[in-house]
């Protein structure tokens, strides 16, 4: 015999409770799913970064990789950090976000590293591996999300390519100390929210690009010790925000352009060992927050103004 409850459940409601336990159970589903997709984008950034190991000189004798082992969840690898990213329809995923391996004896090449495999990096600091080689490869414009970027102090060498231009979230960027050669990317111009920038030390050629005007956030610029010609371009004037500059040591001529005066924070101003010539030292006399000047080995003439008297920090 049925039970009264029973016989009161009409054949719309329990279509409804069956078509709701349907619901309940494709929606698990769809969460089971979306586990592996979860571990999957760390796994497959774990396999390129070891990859990436295995083609290093000497990576078992490399203390700071000895934690990089499948056996080890990569986000608690030495000199990576993790957290959790944006993907479409709002799914938040765990991923690699920053990759920090200065001075630890890496002996490899760059060029190894698939980039494109790490999208949510928004730090990658190589700096100070002197083993460190190969070229900046044109991938590197894939970390849209960079903020951060110090290849300093390897042995870099070819071009810096001109898909850094893609890395319009960047605010310090150091190349410096490599064997970088070719010309200044006009791309750099794309990189309005760039603070600091160095790739002093290098031998790179040619001229100061004139979309160096559109970096009007940078504080810090040094372009020394390459193998630059021409004038210092008159663009310089607007970067309002600069409080360093040195372009020493490369094969600059011409005159010092009259929109320095742009420079009303500048403190350091190196300008040495350079063919800059002209009287237009008086143009300094402007830069009241001026605490270095170093402009000797130059072709400067007549004496100098007595109005740098009045730069009371130099």
């Amino acid at each position: 015999m049925a039970s009264p409850l029973a016989s009161k459940i009409s054949p719309a409601f329990a279509h409804i409770m069956l078509l709701l336990f349907l619901l309940l159970i494709l929606a698990l589903m769809v969460m089971t799913e979306a586990v592996p997709h979860h571990h999957a984008s760390v796994r497959s950034q774990a396999a390129a970064l070891l990859q990436w190991k295995s083609n290093m000189q000497g990576n078992t004798a490399t203390p700071v990789l000895s934690s990089w082992r499948p056996d080890i969840h990569p986000c608690n690898w030495t000199g990576i950090a993790c957290d959790y990213v944006k993907r479409q329809h709002a799914l938040r995923v765990l991923s690699i976000t920053s990759i920090t391996l200065e001075g630890t004896g890496l002996v490899g090449r760059l060029d190894t590293l698939d980039l494109l495999s790490l999208p949510d990096i928004t730090s990658l600091d190589l700096s100070n591996n002197s083993g460190l080689s190969g070229e900046i490869p044109p991938s590197i414009g894939s970390l849209k999300m960079l903020s951060n970027l110090n290849l300093s102090g390897g042995r870099l060498e070819g071009i810096i390519p001109s898909t850094v231009g893609n890395l319009t979230m960047v605010r310090g960027m150091c190349l410096n100390n490599n064997w970088l050669s070719g010309p200044i990317p006009e791309e750099f111009g794309k990189l309005s929210f760039l603070l600091h920038l160095d790739i002093s030390c290098n031998i790179l050629p040619g001229a100061i690009p004139a979309s160096i005007e559109n970096l009007t956030s940078l504080s810090y610029l040094s372009l020394s010790s390459n193998n630059l010609t021409g004038p210092i371009p008159k663009e310089i004037g607007s970067l309002e925000h600069l409080v360093y500059l040195d372009v020493a040591h490369n094969i600059l001529t011409g005159f010092i352009p009259s929109t320095i005066v742009n420079l009303a924070g500048l403190q350091n101003l190196i300008l040495k060992v350079n063919h800059i010539g002209g009287t237009a030292l008086d143009k300094v006399e402007h830069l009241f927050n001026l605490q270095v000047l170093n402009i000797h080995h130059n072709a400067f003439i007549g004496s100098i103004p007595s109005s740098l008297m009045n730069l009371f920090g130099l």
